[in-house]
């Protein structure tokens, strides 16, 4: 984000507006969660893990575009409104089995999941005010 302190806005703009494209394209403002099927233990075959981790790696890029989208609204506004996509926030997961971790215990995602928290609070004040 430091495109915007060095004059480089529009060129920003432009790359997060195709990006947004992009991903729509790839439906990945669609990937909500499918009741249960997202489980993952010692029994889980090799093909499900593998569907776990590309859902996973699908809802970190949108939810990554969500945060840069929503952190650039000070400087010209935002194209992702928080009410008009279905996907949730990635889940913390053990990156080798893909077993869920407890949410209590900080990885890079809650990280990042806590930085969507409050870019997605910027963007429904905006959206109010709008």
């Amino acid at each position: 984000m430091s495109a915007h302190p060095l004059g480089f806005s529009e060129e920003l703009t432009v790359l997060l507006g195709t990006a947004l494209k992009i991903a729509q394209s790839l439906q990945l403002d669609r990937l909500d969660s499918k009741n249960g099927s997202e489980i993952v233990d010692e029994t889980s075959s090799i093909t499900h893990r593998k569907s776990i981790l590309k859902l996973e790696i699908g809802r970190r890029l949108w939810s990554q575009l969500c945060v840069q989208d929503w952190f650039s609204l000070p400087s010209g506004g935002s194209l992702i409104r928080p009410n008009e996509f279905t996907t949730i926030k990635p889940s913390n997961r053990d990156h080798v089995t893909m077993a869920h971790i407890d949410d209590t215990y900080p990885t890079y995602i809650s990280y990042g999941n806590y930085l969507n928290d409050i870019a997605k609070v910027m963007a429904e004040q905006d959206q109010q005010t709008s």
